[in-house]
């Protein structure tokens, strides 16, 4: 069931009501109409996936949190860069020396990711994966070069609350290919029986 309440307004033009579920920023009072198409309510994710279409930021799982375009500040892609890119390690030296001379490096594990990165990974993989797989053209290494942050901190969110780091595309190619190898079992099956009727003919069994 949606958590976005029906609201029913009338309209004076069409001289009848109609049902429009509202998302509200959580930071103003600012309100998004969602039009409904059928009696029933839409799901979060739709609803979600409409407001990000008008500018908001909102996620099925986020939908009584949205924000609205103008209290973002700016497009959600000028929010993006403004987190700062993480490399996956960094290399420090250290003051001390070694014999010969040369300075000893120390490499330090990658940082872990902040709620902010979380936030915009979750919403990136959320718009480009179905339920099942990625839409074709993206994937974790794809995302992670969008929103400049290492593809292990994708990686880990998309096990954790998506699925595998597959793509349509795979998909589609792997019915192909099962497709043509019942084709080709089919024909083989055919063919044996063939053989086995001739055989029969010639007396060889």
């Amino acid at each position: 069931m949606s958590d976005v309440p029906v609201k029913g307004i009338w309209n004076p033009v069409k001289q009848k009501h109609e049902n429009f579920q509202f998302v509200h920023c959580r930071k103003c009072s600012a309100e998004l109409p969602v039009p409904l198409t059928s009696i029933r309510p839409m799901p979060a994710e739709q609803i979600a996936r409409i407001a990000r279409n008008k500018g908001w930021e909102a996620t099925a799982s986020h939908i009584k949190k949205a924000i609205c375009p103008n209290c973002l500040k700016g497009p959600l892609k000028e929010r993006k860069s403004m987190v700062a890119p993480m490399k996956p390690a960094e290399t420090i030296i250290a003051a001390d020396k070694t014999p010969n001379g040369s300075h000893i490096a120390a490499v330090v594990p990658p940082r872990e990711p902040t709620r902010e990165h979380k936030r915009l990974i979750f919403m990136a993989i959320e718009e480009k994966y179905t339920g099942q797989a990625y839409i074709a053209g993206h994937t974790d290494n794809t995302i992670a070069i969008d929103l400049k942050v290492p593809r292990e901190w994708v990686k880990r969110i998309r096990e954790e609350f998506f699925g595998a780091d597959i793509n349509e595309k795979l998909l589609q190619e792997l019915a192909l290919v099962k497709e043509a190898q019942q084709e080709i079992l089919a024909v083989a099956k055919r063919n044996q029986e063939r053989i086995h009727a001739i055989e029969q003919k010639l007396g060889i069994v």
